[in-house]
């Protein structure tokens, strides 16, 4: 038990570390951007990501089978079947991005219709990288965080975030427009995606190189075929709640979109994205325990699963409603300090989202469980 908390505690630090430099350069970020674009280029700007977010639900969820299933490959040493997993759930994942991009491109002037804000239209061309690749962050942040490399996911957050950071400030100073934010954020969901496939499978090939050399590796001799249907069997039933989140993270705002002035769902959205920061940051804890509850499942343990759930809970039950509290304080502090005085009407929508944190962690460790 003491190697399992001590894989958690592990676990928990570092992706702790990748939520705060999200939130810190979060915070950061949109220092930057929402007195650089205003209420009303930042609400058009987040309705395009808005658009952008809910057609990633068509590249599907078959990250979370590596998510579940990497630590139990690598515990039973079964390095040549995790490889061969990583890359059928990619090409999927690929495969699916492109065709949504593909259709998003062709229903591109319909929306901008919808809405008739300026740019929509070539704003979610210029974002729609963010669809394409996303199967590549995905899967590669899912097989290390399987792996339990959770200093390669800290570092190669902190990287990314501090790119984007970098990128911003010289954007902003310079006086361009939001279509330079839009390629910017491509760029680096390009770049993102592609380093973190890369250091997965360079880790993942080494474990099943050592493996071989050792006669260790223990793969079952499988067609691609039934690793497509055991990834579809697990995938698909929680397909829907991968729909949920994002069109909950997203929905809103694109239906907003259409009773609001750009104004005001810039307001809105300045509100709920800097709850979604924080939250971020309780959710790396409960994160953290799937991998070994994973391991504590195939070693058929159960007992030491129930304790480690029940100091989960413990543990995020507590931090989420500290966080809600602490939202709800200091919402008009926070406003001033990350927007400025032009977002100070969104001090009453931040008041009422500060439950989120609270209603949305505090039963993590339980679902994780599930």
């Amino acid at each position: 038990m003491s190697e399992m908390l001590k894989n958690v505690s592990k676990g928990s630090f570092f992706l702790t570390v990748e939520s705060l430099a999200g939130v810190v350069s979060g915070l950061l970020y949109s220092v930057f951007v929402l007195r650089w674009l205003g209420p009303s280029w930042f609400g058009i700007f987040s309705l395009a990501l808005s658009v952008v977010g809910l057609a990633s639900v068509f590249t599907g969820n078959f990250e979370v089978y590596l998510e579940r299933h990497a630590a139990e490959y690598d515990a039973r040493g079964q390095h040549l079947r995790l490889l061969r997993v990583h890359l059928w759930a990619l090409a999927v994942k690929a495969v699916l991005g492109l065709v949504a991009g593909l259709v998003l491109f062709q229903l591109v002037p319909w929306i901008s219709a919808q809405y008739g804000f300026t740019k929509l239209d070539s704003l979610i061309r210029l974002l729609l990288a963010l669809v394409v690749f996303d199967g590549f962050s995905s899967t590669g942040r899912a097989t290390l965080f399987g792996l339990q490399q959770y200093s390669w996911i800290a570092a190669l957050a902190v990287l990314q975030h501090a790119l984007k950071l970098a990128a911003v400030v010289i954007l902003a100073s310079s006086g361009r427009g939001p279509s330079s934010l839009a390629i910017m954020l491509s760029l680096l969901a390009i770049v993102g995606g592609l380093l973190s496939t890369v250091v997965a499978l360079v880790l993942a090939f080494s474990r099943m190189q050592k493996a071989h050399a050792t006669s260790a590796d223990r793969s079952p001799r499988e067609s691609a075929g039934a690793i497509l249907s055991d990834m579809f069997r697990y995938c698909l039933p929680l397909l829907g709640a991968r729909a949920a989140f994002i069109s909950g993270q997203n929905l809103s705002r694109v239906v907003l979109g259409k009773f609001f002035s750009p104004e005001a769902l810039g307001l809105f959205s300045f509100a709920f994205q800097t709850v979604e920061r924080f939250v971020g940051l309780v959710y790396a804890i409960p994160s953290s325990l799937l991998p070994s509850l994973t391991q504590l499942v195939a070693r058929g343990e159960p007992e030491r699963m129930r304790r480690l759930l029940d100091k989960g809970f413990r543990l995020v039950a507590t931090l989420a409603c500290a966080l809600s509290f602490m939202i709800f304080v200091f919402a008009e502090e926070i406003t001033r300090v990350v927007g400025g005085d032009r977002y100070l009407p969104a001090v009453g929508l931040l008041r009422i989202l500060a439950l989120v944190p609270w209603v949305r962690t505090a039963q993590q460790p339980l679902t994780m469980g599930f």
